[in-house]
């Protein structure tokens, strides 16, 4: 679930649920996140990680094949058998928006 406030366009403020597939990359402290959702728009997000005691925390700035550019923080990160679960904060530049939310993921066994 994620709520999208100050939207430029009214209509895209508030809450709604989606499908995104992500995959995740990391080299030390560089991390990169890849993403589409249903709607096929794919964006590509670089930053930092760090390890805070237990969880993990990602920040970057992302941009996406439609044209958006974002800021990203996504905190209270979790990777564990199976499952990935993450906060999101992203500020759209584009389109003005601010959205929250919670990320939870499976992770495939290969």
């Amino acid at each position: 679930m994620q709520t999208s406030t100050g939207c430029a366009y009214p209509a895209n403020n508030g809450n709604e649920s989606v499908f995104v597939g992500m995959y995740f990359t990391q080299t030390g402290p560089t991390m990169s996140i890849q993403s589409f959702d249903e709607n096929e728009v794919l964006c590509e997000a670089s930053g930092v990680y760090s390890q805070l005691g237990r969880n993990g925390k990602f920040e970057g700035t992302y941009t996406c094949d439609n044209g958006d550019a974002c800021s990203t923080t996504w905190f209270e990160m979790n990777n564990r058998a199976e499952l990935f679960s993450a906060q999101m904060l992203v500020t759209n530049t584009t389109t003005g928006c601010t959205t929250k939310g919670r990320v939870t993921a499976m992770v495939p066994l290969f």
